[in-house]
């Protein structure tokens, strides 16, 4: 595999003509399977000599173009230039995590997305200050990819955007979904909730949401999202930060609140037991990060389930990896 990585370096291209160093550039770019340029300066006409590049290359399967500032002079049309689907390289996997382009930028890389109708399977967009507009025009451009990978981690976007993902018809065919830091709130857990209800039409593997500053989620949310995860037989990893403070249905008593969410918790872990097992839990979760400060989950609950599920059939049934964090 060969390998074009740039970092904290500065590409300028004065008065747009081809120095000996874009030239090699070029020869490189044109002879890798991968390009890398993280923290990268370049000049806007820099950027526009990137797209040029890659408009010839027939290699690249992989982009990764992190922190690279490109919200700053509507950079993204000047590397994706070619919205025709004329681009020759089989793209697999792009990467554009802490460029704050936001929903303008979402819109200037739509017609690029729209082209890769059949290669692209993971797009990450994390830090990129994408809102519910940014998710709304991403949900149209994900219709015309083959994207099972997306993460939207650490932006602004709330349920409406999450919702307008989820309802897409490409939503299906997602195998990952990560939304940490993300302002979902009760309204986006539920739409998960509804999602994962759609059973074996759900493609969807991996899911993570929480850890925004500040944010609750309603204990009624978690116990109805656990619940739905226990005969779930696509899901293999969960990963939930978040405070659970909050009630909906008239409790006030937090200490009621969260043995509530911890009870939950347990029937989830144990749910993957030997005893589960035979009774023909459909369950196939293998990963679980719960970090919730203001949940106790008691060890030696935690330590029993593992006893339990160390004597299942592994062939057929995941051993449980958990991580509780509490």
């Amino acid at each position: 595999m060969n390998e074009t990585t740039l970092s904290y370096c500065f590409w300028q291209v004065i008065d747009g003509s081809s120095s000996r160093f874009v030239t090699n550039i070029d020869d490189i770019i044109q002879n890798s399977d991968r390009l890398v340029l993280q923290s990268v300066r370049l000049s806007h006409e820099g950027f526009r000599e990137l797209g040029s590049i890659l408009s010839r290359c027939q290699k690249i399967h992989t982009i990764n173009l992190s922190y690279n500032r490109l919200e700053e002079n509507a950079e993204l049309p000047l590397i994706f230039q070619s919205g025709d689907g004329a681009y020759n390289f089989p793209l697999e996997i792009l990467t554009l995590k802490g460029n704050r382009f936001g929903p303008r930028g979402v819109l200037e890389l739509l017609p690029f997305l729209k082209s890769r109708t059949t290669e692209l399977q993971c797009l990450d967009c994390s830090c990129c200050d994408i809102d519910d507009e940014g998710g709304r025009i991403l949900a149209e451009a994900l219709e015309f990819t083959s994207v099972k990978d997306l993460n939207l981690s650490h932006n602004p976007i709330g349920f409406r955007g999450i919702s307008s993902i989820l309802s897409s018809k490409h939503a299906t065919n997602l195998r990952s979904l990560d939304l940490i830091e993300c302002s979902i709130g009760r309204e986006g857990i539920e739409d998960i909730v509804r999602f994962l209800g759609r059973g074996n039409e759900v493609a969807l593997e991996d899911v993570s949401f929480g850890g925004k500053t500040g944010e609750v989620i309603a204990v009624e949310s978690m116990e109805i999202l656990l619940r739905s995860l226990q005969n779930n037989t696509n899901i293999t990893k969960l990963a939930i930060l978040n405070k659970i403070v909050c009630s909906t249905d008239g409790y006030d008593d937090e200490t009621l609140m969260r043995q509530r969410v911890a009870d939950a918790v347990m029937k989830l872990i144990c749910d993957t037991s030997s005893f589960q097992a035979l009774c023909q839990s459909n369950h196939t979760l293998g990963y679980f990060l719960f970090n919730a400060p203001q949940v106790y989950i008691a060890p030696e609950k935690v330590r029993k389930a593992f006893h339990i599920n160390r004597r299942a059939d592994l062939s057929v049934h995941k051993k449980l990896r958990c991580k509780l964090q509490s």
